[in-house]
């Protein structure tokens, strides 16, 4: 029976899910973890959990603090993600570096 919260190839084998570590690593340290019943959300501080824990099965040690479901998902932080990309690569938000924005007035030629 294949996990919920795995991801799997097209083969349908299991692929290795994202730990803690690995985003410690990487310099994300928080997680978003979504409730599926009422949407709510929230972002947790990732690094008092075990560097081995995969991110999918943090969401099983919460409960949504708004209607008191289990039913949760977790990722990783969106928010730190991009903060990591714009510090390595200068890319804001929009996908544009910083600086090479068009004067305010003018439009950029499409090319």
């Amino acid at each position: 029976m294949r996990n919920p919260r795995r991801c799997y190839d097209a083969q349908g084998r299991e692929v290795a899910p994202e730990t803690v570590g690995g985003l410690l690593a990487a310099g994300i340290g928080r997680a978003e973890i979504w409730c599926n019943g009422c949407h709510h959300h929230a972002e947790v501080a990732i690094d008092r959990f075990p560097a081995d824990a995969p991110v999918p099965d943090l969401c099983l040690r919460f409960r949504c603090s708004r209607c008191g479901g289990r039913n949760l998902s977790s990722r990783p932080s969106v928010i730190d993600h991009y903060d990591v990309l714009r510090e390595r690569t200068g890319m804001g938000y929009g996908g544009t570096p910083r600086g090479s924005q068009p004067p305010a007035g003018r439009i950029a030629p499409f090319r």
